[in-house]
């Protein structure tokens, strides 16, 4: 059906598909960014709560990367309760949506 103009591809039914579907797929990704993000967080924090000595010197070697992505968020303690990291999480996710 397409005459093979610009127009007559954009205002085409199928272009909206396509068009919400790469917005769906890019929202997704993006969400995602930020779950892996909080995933490292709460992983890290498990660390370094353990009592476990092996797992403490572990954490020892991660708290750079622990810092490095914490202050993305503004989590600047590694002893930070699960519920602050989540929340900061998804309060930096809602400014950027």
């Amino acid at each position: 059906m397409s005459h093979g103009t610009i127009a007559s591809d954009i205002f085409s039914p199928d272009f909206e598909g396509k068009m919400s579907n790469h917005c769906n797929i890019s929202v997704k990704l993006y969400r995602f960014s930020y779950f892996i993000d909080q995933r490292k967080l709460l992983f890290w924090r498990k660390l370094t709560m353990h009592n476990n000595n092996f797992l403490l010197s572990l954490s020892r070697l991660a708290q750079n990367q622990f810092y490095a992505i914490g202050s993305v968020y503004g989590i600047t303690i590694i002893s930070a309760s699960v519920g602050q990291i989540k929340s900061a999480v998804w309060a930096k996710f809602s400014e950027t949506v």
